[in-house]
């Protein structure tokens, strides 16, 4: 013999809701300043990105050899956490002591949404470096997360300046664009690509070979058409809509010439690691002086097997041309 216990709820009664737990705060952005003259704009347009992700401010001082040390810069910091607080109705909290040594710096980095690096312009009167080139390297290497360098705060009809965002159309930096989109938020957004090509033959009369030359470009062409568009699919859906463009011929001289003749506010690109080429720097040293401030974003690093392919790929190209 058995005995069953049922509940039954009494007619009317409404259903016991149940608890859906809060989804964990997201870290802080860190902002690593040198305190210099001139950077409180900064400090607040960090402070509004932070308010758009829905978390706090973490602040540290970070001395630039450069420019001589204020003459308490700790109480410097917290002054500028209260004028945030007040401004932007933000947590804000100080790291108590200044940033020296690389490993502390890594360690405040990992524990934080994104790494913000104020004023990284070059030192005054030429002395020293600037935040960016000092820790850019060091913070990309370790994959720390994203690195946003901040050199020139938006003036006077220069805070809608659009967003450009530097793609290769690899399948592995989708992870840029919701970066792109955070920073587009009522600015417009254009995806980039420069597509690799090379010059047709020498001889001007051989009309065959500039034939088959561009046969080849028109095709490359649309294929990165379609391939950027396809990439921007998720931003149309959140009801963004980015424009794009596609560019020829060599890369690194074609991205500084667009950026150049452009003017971006934003600059948001990828960085792939190369563990096996330890002197290889970031290409965002290079582009850093072309926009008011970029944001660099850690892609995963392919594997050695991988960019062998490509390395080898490149060469044929170079012999054979564009395949």
């Amino acid at each position: 013999m058995s005995l069953t216990l049922r509940h039954e709820r009494a007619p009317g009664a409404q259903p016991r809701p149940r608890h859906v737990p809060e989804p964990p705060p997201r870290p802080p952005l860190l902002v690593l300043t040198p305190l210099r003259a001139g950077t409180g704009e900064h400090l607040h347009q960090a402070a509004r990105l932070a308010r758009s992700l829905d978390t706090g401010l973490r602040l540290a001082y970070c001395a630039d050899p450069g420019h001589p040390a204020p003459g308490d810069p700790l109480a410097r910091l917290q002054q500028r956490a209260r004028a945030l607080r007040r401004r932007h109705a933000l947590a804000v909290d100080v790291v108590d002591t200044p940033v020296r040594q690389r490993a502390e710096l890594l360690r405040l980095a990992r524990s934080a949404t994104l790494t913000c690096l104020v004023d990284a312009g070059p030192a005054p009167h030429g002395r020293g470096r600037g935040l960016a080139e000092r820790l850019l390297t060091p913070l990309l290497r370790a994959r720390t997360g994203p690195v946003w360098v901040i050199r020139r705060a938006p003036t006077n009809g220069n805070g809608h300046k659009a967003v450009h965002c530097l793609t290769r159309l690899d399948p592995a930096e989708s992870a840029l664009l919701p970066w792109a989109r955070v920073f587009a938020a009522q600015r417009p957004l254009r995806l980039v690509h420069v597509l690799h090509t090379w010059l047709p033959p020498d001889d001007p009369n051989d009309s065959v070979a500039l034939t088959v030359f561009d046969h080849m470009l028109r095709e490359r062409r649309v294929q990165a058409h379609r391939a950027i568009e396809a990439l921007a699919e998720p931003l149309r859906t959140t009801g963004c809509a980015p424009g794009h463009t596609v560019l020829f011929g060599d890369v690194p001289t074609e991205l500084e010439a667009h950026l150049a003749r452009s003017a971006p506010g934003t600059l948001v690109m990828g960085h792939t690691p190369r563990p096996w080429w330890p002197l290889a720097r970031p290409r965002a040293r290079q582009l850093l002086a072309l926009a008011d401030d970029t944001v660099v974003v850690p892609l995963p690093a392919p594997s050695l097997r991988e960019a062998l392919s490509n390395a080898l790929r490149r060469g044929l190209d170079r012999v054979l041309g564009p395949t």
